[in-house]
């Protein structure tokens, strides 16, 4: 987005999280400008004036809300403003959640098996009013994002904090194929659809073997991360991983989707 002809606002995406990033043409030089988000929306940066913008962004401990960024000459965000509509979340539960019964995001790498890496994004089960059985270890709930080409980022999801409140461990997968972590990891899934997605998603629950109840890990996701759940589900050599899945308008006929779709996942 151009605030000026000279002066451009931009989002970067490092390792599944967003950074807004000021870009000055005359000097080529780039500055991260701070703010309260770690996922800012697609498309959701708006111009309102040579120094001033909309987004709409959230962190890891607060919904989507609309920021007003105003950044002034000669000092990209020290002097900036920010105003944000935090309503959406004690307007959705007519009451507002205490900070510690969020469950942070870990930033995973996942290094060997059939890929170099895998990424993701892990929540550990959090509620400070109960506490799990001594010697026991947290259900994991595998998420598998649709697109294909999408990610998991680490901003507020509220049905993700609903298992972590109840007890569930979330993994949030960004398995090959997703954004946000270069053009080369999008290209590992291109000609092995249904097959990388599905390998990354058994090589989450291995990795996080010590941290997790591995007789109790269950697999969703929707459209193409329904496709990955169907594919995890049928695989003969894995599906003993499961011990059950969620595939919501999962995609089931790649023909079909070949002859029906539209122009940006054609062919």
């Amino acid at each position: 987005m151009f605030l000026r002809s000279d002066h451009i606002i931009a989002v970067s995406t490092v390792e599944g999280a967003n950074r807004l990033v000021s870009i000055r043409l005359p000097q080529a030089s780039w500055e991260t400008v701070e703010g309260p988000w770690s996922n800012i929306g697609r498309d959701c940066l708006t111009r309102v004036s040579e120094t001033t913008f909309l987004l709409i962004g959230s962190g890891t401990d607060s919904p989507d809300a609309l920021y007003l960024v105003n950044i002034h000459e000669g000092s990209d965000h020290e002097n900036g403003t920010l105003k944000a509509s935090n309503t959406m979340l004690k307007s959705s539960l007519n009451t507002e959640l205490p900070g510690t019964t969020f469950s942070f995001p870990e930033h995973v790498t996942i290094e060997g098996g059939q890929s170099a890496k895998t990424y993701g994004f892990f929540f550990p089960p959090q509620n400070p009013s109960y506490k799990a059985p001594e010697n026991s270890l947290p259900p994991l709930i595998v998420l598998s994002h649709g697109g294909p080409t999408s990610h998991f980022g680490p901003g507020l999801d509220l049905q993700t904090q609903f298992w972590t409140s109840r007890g569930y461990a979330v993994f949030c997968l960004n398995y090959r194929g997703s954004s946000g972590y270069g053009r080369a990891y999008i290209e590992e899934l291109d000609g092995n659809w249904g097959i990388a997605d599905a390998a990354d998603a058994v090589a989450c629950v291995r990795f996080l073997g010590d941290r997790i109840d591995t007789s109790r890990v269950g697999i969703r996701g929707g459209s193409a991360g329904g496709y990955c759940v169907l594919q995890a589900l049928c695989d003969e050599e894995t599906n003993s991983t499961w011990a059950g899945g969620v595939s919501a308008y999962g995609i089931s006929d790649l023909h079909g989707l070949v002859e029906d779709t539209h122009k940006f996942e054609s062919k």
